[in-house]
């Protein structure tokens, strides 16, 4: 079964990275993406799940003055609903495995998604006729090992981007983490009628407020009929600067007791690009997977010296 998990979190930086090597060289003849090695054992084809069940209605209490309901009510709803609170609050660390593609780019691979408690993550795809591109935030550094860019250490708004997209409990929303929430409106999106949400999530100690405003603010659409989020938009930054990134999530089944979005497509300037995660493994990961490569601890002891 293939799968997708905490969708809404999983690292459209690193697709910025992916772009940048896209417009700086030129693109290698189309391939079909190759089957990776399997690093752990697939999840079991399971039974087709049931139809997802219509969200229900927003109690009283649980609408603003505008009559919408309130934003902390219908994301509560989906983490009731997805079960993914008892899932991140149980475990400790997931290892996920897959394939990327960017659709009609010829660029296609595996890639694998490590993180663990609180706030440390490592990522890794490797592009055909190009390399791997790794990325990682051990709690306090940012970096990323780029085949074409070389190693680098993140700060400001980069880093900034990496330390929210490592937090571990980031699709629960949690309200101390965040400025505000607030539902601002009901419109279409991606055919479907949703709940739009406004995040802004609190700024880092030591990097400037301001700077980090726009990659700190993001949107949310949650499905009107079935309560479960469609999508999100917002702004990420790289080596070329800004760029709107909208995300999109569907075909939503139940794996583990969980409820997932089976599949994720981020569209950046104008392209498409797709996840799709073969095997989920939780309560495994080693803290060295997050241990600094030797280029990237070579430039901290530079910056520190």
């Amino acid at each position: 079964m293939k799968i997708k998990t905490h969708p809404f979190a999983l690292l459209p930086l690193v697709l910025a990275a992916a772009c940048t090597s896209t417009d700086t060289a030129e693109a290698p003849p189309p391939v079909a993406a190759p089957d990776p090695a399997p690093v752990v054992a697939a999840v079991e084809p399971e039974p087709a799940a049931p139809p997802v069940e219509a969200a229900p209605a927003p109690a009283a209490e649980e609408t603003s003055a505008d009559g919408l309901p309130a934003a902390r009510g219908i994301v509560d709803a989906f983490v009731d609903k997805t079960k993914i609170r008892k899932k991140l609050e149980e475990s400790s660390s997931f290892y996920l495995t897959g394939n990327f593609e960017m659709v009609g780019m010829g660029m296609a691979g595996p890639m694998d998604v490590f993180q663990a408690k609180p706030n440390k993550m490592y990522f890794n795809m490797t592009m055909e006729g190009m390399g791997e591109v790794e990325t990682g935030y051990d709690g306090n550094v940012g970096w990323q090992i780029h085949p074409m860019m070389g190693a680098s250490v993140k700060e400001g708004i980069e880093l900034y981007q990496l330390m929210m997209q490592a937090d571990y409990y980031l699709p629960l929303k949690r309200a101390e983490d965040y400025v505000s929430m607030e539902t601002v409106g009901r419109e279409d999106f991606e055919g479907q009628e949703c709940w739009v949400i406004e995040c802004v999530r609190k700024p880092a100690e030591g990097i400037d407020a301001e700077e980090t405003e726009k990659v700190r603010t993001f949107r949310e659409y949650y499905s009107v009929e079935t309560g479960l989020l469609v999508g999100t938009t917002g702004t990420q930054v790289s080596e070329m600067g800004e760029m709107d990134v909208k995300t999109v999530m569907s075909e939503y089944e139940e794996v583990e007791g969980q409820l997932m979005a089976r599949k994720n497509s981020m569209e950046i300037m104008g392209m498409i690009f797709e996840m799709t995660f073969e095997s989920v493994e939780y309560d495994t990961v080693e803290d060295e997977v997050f241990a600094l490569p030797k280029q990237i601890q070579a430039l901290v002891d530079d910056t520190e010296g």
